[in-house]
């Protein structure tokens, strides 16, 4: 038996053993069933150090509490700027901040990201233009990081994060590495920790990350918006990341539930939550095949009142826990690992 094969075994006993103690017997539906094959539950297979909320889902924050025992931090998703450059946060931010330390009272982190909220509600994600202004000169970047750090500290958060994407090659790289190591330096002095989230296409052999941050891989979006179907990740993608970025230090990697829903064009119809890929699974009836190289679930169904079939690829907590495994063997020793996102359920 493989090792996927294990971890699928591995779950179904530890999903029918926590049926068999803590409900009573009773007669099951046949989706019931089916139910105890997919695994929602991520603290069972994945015990993330650390995994992010998000502001548009604040439910979720009330499931953070299920992962207590495990997680080592949380990430506040997240601080951006308005159209003049000013830091910015969304009005259910308060709200989910205020949830999230109800149910968690470890260490919190904020994230800052490059994308800006205009005045009218409009948005631009990953914006390149204020990664120039960001990074335009030492002044900028030392007001900045200390902008950063009192902004998590007012918001009586014990740990910083970037998360700045679409950087544009590696003269730009270097600015951001001086921006990484200014901001440590500050942020040493505060005695505040500080992580940094880096796209799987860093070119970490032309330039010189900092020591001292925590940085995390982000390895996902194998497919997704910009390709046909596909699993987020699978096995070469992942053994690809741990053997890239083998030598950083203090790395960790980030991993991704959930899953999308692609049009018979290709296209993605819509991005689901692991819950809602089960939950569509069930209610068109489809049956659901596990990826023996990415661990992922996939199936298709017909859409009413067309000849044509979407397909759904998602990941549950067996795919996640498959996913860690593969970076531990590469890396040759446990790995840290955050989860994007936390879900509501």
């Amino acid at each position: 038996m493989g090792r996927l094969g294990w971890i699928i075994l591995c779950a179904v006993i530890l999903a029918a053993a926590g049926i068999f103690i803590f409900t009573r017997p009773k007669v099951q539906e046949p989706h019931e069933q089916q139910e105890v094959l997919v695994d929602l539950d991520w603290n069972v297979q994945l015990h993330p150090e650390n995994v992010w909320v998000v502001y548009w889902d604040i439910a979720a924050a009330k499931e953070i509490s299920a992962l207590s025992q495990t997680l080592k931090s949380v990430s506040l998703f997240s601080c951006f700027f308005d159209g003049q450059d000013d830091l910015f946060f969304p009005e259910q931010f308060v709200n989910l901040k205020k949830l999230v330390r109800e149910a968690y009272d470890g260490p919190l982190y904020l994230t800052f990201v490059n994308d800006i909220i205009y005045q009218d509600g409009t948005t631009s994600e990953k914006n390149t233009a204020l990664l120039d202004r960001l990074l335009s000169s030492e002044d900028e970047m030392s007001y900045r990081a200390d902008e950063f750090l009192k902004t998590a500290k007012d918001l009586d958060c014990q740990g910083i994060e970037m998360d700045f994407e679409k950087i544009r090659d590696v003269t730009q790289w270097r600015q951001y590495a001086r921006m990484i190591e200014l901001l440590w330096e500050k942020s040493q002095e505060k005695e505040m920790p500080m992580r940094v989230i880096l796209p799987v296409n860093t070119p970490v052999k032309e330039f010189n990350l900092p020591t001292g941050p925590d940085y995390v891989v982000m390895c996902y979006n194998l497919y997704g918006n910009h390709s046909g179907p596909g699993p987020k990740a699978d096995n070469n993608f992942l053994t690809g990341v741990a053997e890239k970025f083998l030598d950083i230090p203090n790395i960790g990697f980030a991993l991704a539930n959930g899953g999308f829903d692609w049009s018979s064009n290709g296209h993605v119809n819509r991005s689901l939550k692991t819950v809602d890929a089960r939950k569509l699974a069930l209610e068109v009836k489809a049956t659901e095949k596990r990826d023996n190289n990415s661990g992922a679930l996939e199936f298709r169904y017909k859409k009413e009142s067309s000849s044509d079939y979407n397909t759904v690829w998602y990941a549950d907590a067996v795919t996640l826990a498959y996913w860690r495994s593969i970076l531990e063997e590469k890396m040759g020793h446990e790995v840290k690992v955050s989860m994007w996102r936390m879900e509501s359920k």
